[in-house]
């Protein structure tokens, strides 16, 4: 009976590089982590074959294909433990003060880091890609309320660009992670100042501004892989979908100013409020608040908003964000 591969026995690990796409002191064996539970890599790769349409000959058919630039384009998902996939986003200083808990303050920086990903699929024979130069061009943390065995997790979607892919038979030996993984249950909104109980859903997305082209050049040296890629400007969006019961939120809205008192979103896993990472809303504004009509249920509005800036402190038993 062949063995066939399982998503189930992947394992998708990723490790900081010390520059973008070389790892120099680092390795997987030693720095490399699991990025998370549930974690999947939903791959969009193209070698992008260019036509030659016509040599000479009479013919309609396309006459050859030319080796065209490469792309390294993939989506990973998964559900957070902790919050140091954060500094390969756009906050990419971290300091960390203290033991049990360690406080981590993220500081928002003008370059992102980059990371290699070792995504190996288990089998008879083990079939791992290993992708190095990865940057996050946008992240969205989201959560939703659920029942089902696989809902109700905080998940993390995560939009990446790699420089190359090779593959290999060999998968890294790493422990995996038995943190839990943070759920709905654990999300905490606050505000305008004021604790919101009623929210269904919501995310926060990142987006920084990197565009494939950018790095694209015309150079011998490159070949066809890309040049490091280029942040442009930073933007913070937001969501959140909630149950309604007067016009607070669309009163915001329509007067057209940055909405008042503290603005937040916390993660909060158990009862201990040094197991945490706090999103502090430095500017929000609401671009719609508006709700439909609900004919057979509960009125909700969806809240969207855009963030100026996000100050990002989180505290748990780590010591090496």
């Amino acid at each position: 009976m062949p063995e066939y591969f399982l998503g189930k026995r992947e394992q998708i690990a990723m490790c900081p590089e010390d520059s973008w796409a070389n790892l120099g002191t680092k390795t997987m064996a030693d720095d490399g982590f699991i990025v998370g539970k549930n974690a999947t890599i939903t791959p969009d790769f193209s070698k992008n074959w260019q036509e030659i349409l016509t040599a000479g000959a009479d013919s309609r058919d396309i006459e050859s294909m030319e080796k065209g630039p490469e792309s390294y384009r993939f989506t990973m998902t998964f559900n957070p433990t902790n919050w140091k996939f954060l500094k390969y986003c756009t906050h990419g200083s971290v300091t960390n003060t203290g033991t049990n808990p360690t406080v981590h303050t993220f500081t928002a920086t003008d370059t992102v880091k980059s990371f290699t990903l070792e995504w190996a699929k288990r089998g008879a024979t083990d079939h791992v890609i290993t992708l190095t130069g990865c940057v996050i061009t946008n992240l969205t943390i989201s959560f939703a309320k659920g029942f089902g065995a696989t809902e109700g997790f905080v998940t993390v979607t995560a939009e990446c660009l790699a420089k190359s892919a090779s593959p290999g038979t060999s998968t890294t030996n790493i422990s995996p992670d038995t943190n839990e993984a943070f759920q709905f249950r654990m999300v905490k909104l606050t505000y305008a100042g004021n604790e919101v109980t009623e929210v269904n859903n919501g995310e926060l997305t990142i987006d920084n501004g990197i565009d494939e082209m950018d790095s694209r050049y015309c150079n011998s040296t490159l070949n066809q892989s890309i040049g490091e890629p280029i942040p442009k400007v930073r933007r913070y969006t937001c969501r959140f979908n909630i149950n309604q019961k007067d016009d607070t939120y669309y009163d915001d809205w329509e007067d057209q100013v940055v909405v008042p008192g503290t603005n937040k979103l916390e993660f909060i896993r158990g009862t201990s409020p040094d197991d945490n990472c706090v999103f502090t809303f430095n500017g929000l504004y609401l671009q719609t608040a508006v709700s439909p009509t609900n004919i057979e249920g509960v009125t909700n509005v969806d809240l969207v908003g855009t963030i100026k800036s996000v100050d990002i402190v989180a505290k748990d038993a780590l010591t090496d964000y």
